[in-house]
């Protein structure tokens, strides 16, 4: 089951979707085409279902909302303590 990603009031969006010790590259690789096909929502710039870990922008109006780390060419989550917007929304805000 694909958790929630809705946006939180409140909360810093980071959220890890997924399991085990694949890396996301892996489970994006291991994505079955059903589960492409589905009504699942789609986020980041790639346009996939949610798996792994990855983080939400601070931007409420972020066409994308989510971001798989792999896409951003992160190792990390951004620090929890400070907004982190997607590169589309940096310019916005």
């Amino acid at each position: 089951m694909i958790p929630d990603f809705s946006k939180a009031a409140n909360a810093h969006r980071r959220k890890k979707s997924g399991g085990g010790s694949n890396s996301g590259a892996a489970l994006a690789q291991n994505i079955s085409v059903e589960a492409v096909t589905s009504s699942e929502p789609r986020y980041c710039f790639c346009r996939n279902v949610a798996y792994g870990e990855m983080v939400g922008c601070d931007n409420d109006n972020c066409p994308y909302e989510w971001f798989h780390l792999e896409c951003l060419g992160l190792s990390e989550p951004p620090p929890d303590n400070e907004p982190w917007f997607c590169p589309e929304c940096r310019g916005k805000t």
